[in-house]
């Protein structure tokens, strides 16, 4: 009987023992469920407070970034109303530098068409030092050729004549190098700048010696007009294009050449890229072909049917070119995938060349609608600076080896020969210097806006103006 109630009890024991644990567990269980839901809203919340903040902060940015592209808008709006204002002198300025200022301090466009043009129009009017028209030079200009690394180039003209121009010689800054008979239509001076190679109508090729006692010499290999000159980096091979057909590489110790175009259509003019590696041509027929001189076996071959190319030039340091058509079109090309990159209409008529800025982020293109336009070439979606102003069709035209100003001959009853700055940062340095006040309150209502906080456009304009008074 005794052993009978000692095993109930331990079964009871046992039991109770059983539900203990059970409780146990589910409160562990309830407790980490607890755990996990606080858990859990702590985490929603966050998130919560996270998204909120991102909302906020986009709002904002979408806010900041409205407000910049409306003052970039007001900035193109200013320039635009200043090319009105040729008899107001003071208002024409401050429109276009407040105009600069905009969108300077908005991040616009460094090559902002507008805003170049509002600044460009003020320089002309001031007659301002920055624009410069080479009186020396009276005919039409053929080619433009800079030195390496100074701030010497040579030009050549219609008559023959070629001069050397030294811009840091004030008293005279052009001395005739050659008088020949013959136009001199291409010029390239050599990585050194020791030698100057000259191309003509009559099949020649001229070598005059830059500096030192070297005799000067002929390279003649070509027949007929020779269309194209380029040393190579090196400055050991010329490389030479001619309306023959041929290209020919010179080698210049010993003044020999090899033909490198006789399993090709006849190529009348080239470009070479910045390494030396590719070669491009424009054959007879107004194709163009892009080839390694190493592999001369694998050609890159751009043509468009109903069209030719009459410009070809490759961009300084990557593997891309650029060719310009008959009916004013560009395009791009990458020359590793063999892939157009892009393309746009740039001119109403023929591109007759194309240029690239070897410091900024820039090309130049002519045509035979008589413009010379600059391009952005991170976004060919932005409008150019336009220059309408040549007085005849652009013949000739380069950028410094500064980058910062470029050249350009044009021809017509009054050739000109003219020097522009790249962009309008070097017209705002001088902007102040034109006015003698700033904006009224009520210039400011009427041009800029009632919701724009008033600034002073020139912050030592009351100086100056003291200066004038005194004067």
């Amino acid at each position: 009987m005794k052993s009978d109630s000692t095993a109930l009890e331990a079964s009871r024991r046992e039991q109770m023992e059983r539900i203990l644990r059970m409780n146990a567990e589910n409160q562990v269980t309830s407790g980490k469920q607890e755990v996990d839901k606080a858990r859990r809203k702590s985490d929603t919340e966050v998130k919560a407070k996270q998204y909120a903040m991102m909302i906020a902060d986009s709002a904002v940015r979408m806010k900041n970034e409205a407000q910049r592209l409306r003052m970039i808008s007001v900035a193109k709006s200013l320039s635009l109303r200043s090319l009105q204002m040729q008899e107001q002198i003071d208002l024409q300025a401050l429109l276009a530098m407040q105009g600069y200022l905009f969108n300077k301090n908005n991040r616009g466009s460094r090559n902002d068409a507008d805003i170049y043009m509002g600044l460009y129009n003020m320089a002309k009017q001031q007659g301002s030092t920055r624009l410069k028209t080479f009186a020396e030079i009276d005919k039409p200009i053929r080619c433009i050729a800079f030195v390496p690394g100074k701030n010497e180039f040579f030009v050549s003209d219609s008559e023959g004549r070629v001069f050397k121009c030294n811009l840091e010689n004030k008293e005279k800054a052009f001395s005739l190098m050659n008088s020949g008979n013959a136009p001199a239509g291409v010029l390239a001076v050599s990585p050194e700048g020791d030698w100057l190679a000259c191309g003509g109508v009559n099949s020649s090729i001229k070598m005059i010696p830059i500096a030192g006692t070297k005799q000067g010499y002929e390279l003649k290999g070509h027949e007929g007009r020779i269309n194209s000159l380029i040393f190579s980096f090196d400055g050991k091979y010329l490389f030479s294009a001619a309306i023959d057909g041929k290209v020919l590489k010179w080698d210049l110790s010993s003044k020999t050449s090899t033909n490198l175009s006789t399993d090709m259509l006849e190529i009348t003019s080239i470009d070479l890229s910045s390494d030396n590696r590719y070669l491009a041509g424009i054959s007879d027929n107004g194709e163009a072909f892009v080839w390694n001189q190493e592999q001369s076996s694998n050609k890159m071959r751009i043509e468009s049917p109903g069209k030719r190319i009459r410009s070809i030039r490759f961009k300084p340091d990557e593997e891309h070119i650029a060719v310009g058509y008959d009916d004013g079109m560009v395009e791009l090309w990458d020359i590793a995938s063999k892939k157009k990159i892009t393309e746009f209409r740039a001119h109403s008529a023929g591109v007759n060349d194309i240029k690239f800025n070897k410091r900024f982020s820039q090309m130049a293109t002519a045509s035979a609608d008589e413009s010379l336009k600059l391009w952005d070439t991170e976004d060919f979606t932005i409008p150019p600076v336009c220059f309408n102003d040549n007085g005849g069709l652009v013949v000739a035209f380069n950028f410094s080896p500064d980058g910062e100003v470029i050249f350009s001959g044009s021809s017509g009853t009054q050739p000109k020969f003219i020097t522009r700055p790249v962009y309008a940062d070097s017209f705002a340095a001088d902007g102040c210097s034109y006015v003698t006040r700033n904006f009224t309150p009520d210039e400011w209502l009427a041009y800029v806006g009632k919701d724009i906080t008033y600034e002073k456009t020139c912050q030592e304009t009351d100086y100056k103006i003291r200066i004038k008074q005194l004067r």
